[in-house]
């Protein structure tokens, strides 16, 4: 049977390959001798996989409906170690979906109650504060984050789509005005572009953000 595809990943760890996120499960496909060749699914992983991020680890993150991490740090492998990435046992408010994310080289999940990091040595995600109060305590939305080549994060949250500034006292603010125009609704990806240049992937279709266009 058929799978849709629900996002691509060019590996940073080998060049040569591309991750797929499927409607249950991962698998991959390799460029060689100038043709792609699809490598089957990896083994261990059966639920939906909407974000994929790699570390600097050898480690490539999974999230949707849970979030998963694979060790390729000794090469790949269609049955490489897994770990499951979870909340602390007995929490209550558990987040209907997991978006993984790399930004100032960590990996972060988005949720749609907030922002959460792992801690490697109570193995569960704890809330993170590295982007300010309004993903930590004010538990808000933040969904599709994508930092682009200045810094700024780029992300949607509570319907409100918007950039991260960074300031000088190292914190953010969250400003919409850029993008108000825009319609409400879901925002699935978001790529930036180099020159600054924002596409926007949602469920309405693609939009095109330029900054060099005054917002009247």
């Amino acid at each position: 049977t058929s799978e849709e595809s629900k996002v691509l990943y060019a590996s940073k760890l080998f060049k040569d390959r591309v991750f797929i996120g499927l409607t249950s499960g991962l698998a991959s496909m390799s460029f060689n001798n100038g043709k792609w060749s699809y490598d089957g699914k990896i083994e261990g992983i059966t639920r939906e996989v909407r974000t994929i991020v790699e570390s600097d680890d050898g480690k490539l993150w999974i999230g949707y409906e849970k979030v998963s991490r694979l060790d390729f740090s000794k090469g790949f492998t269609n049955h490489p170690s897994i770990e499951k990435i979870e909340m602390k046992k007995g929490t209550d408010n558990l987040p209907s979906s997991y978006e993984v994310a790399k930004i100032n080289n960590k990996i972060l999940i988005g949720s749609d109650i907030g922002l959460f990091h792992y801690n490697e040595n109570l193995k569960y995600l704890e809330p993170d504060s590295s982007l300010g109060e309004r993903f930590e305590k004010e538990k808000h939305e933040a969904a599709a984050l994508t930092q682009d080549k200045t810094g700024n994060i780029w992300l949607t949250s509570d319907f409100k789509n918007g950039v991260l500034k960074h300031r000088s006292d190292n914190s953010y603010i969250f400003d919409t005005i850029p993008l108000m125009k825009m319609p409400r609704s879901a925002v699935w990806a978001i790529d930036p572009e180099e020159q600054g240049i924002v596409w926007f992937g949602t469920t309405d279709g693609v939009y095109r953000y330029d900054p060099e266009i005054p917002v009247l």
